[in-house]
């Protein structure tokens, strides 16, 4: 006889966001729009502003 195999359920998420928008105080259009996403215990977000790592590498990088 073979007995099924018991799951663990899955652990709660560290982090869950849903429909985040975000705008920029000085803009009119939403940087993000609609965001989500979860974290699980042992997963790593990384979040980044592109535009600022490449200013920071190239300094004469022309504005937007």
């Amino acid at each position: 006889m073979t007995y099924p195999s018991a799951k663990a359920p899955d652990p709660a998420p560290l982090v869950a966001v849903d429909g985040l928008t975000f705008r920029y105080r000085d803009r009119a259009e939403p940087a993000l729009q609609d965001l989500s996403f979860t974290v699980q215990p042992g997963e790593v977000l990384l979040v980044s502003r592109l535009r600022a790592a490449l200013e920071r590498l190239n300094p004469a990088l022309p504005p937007d």
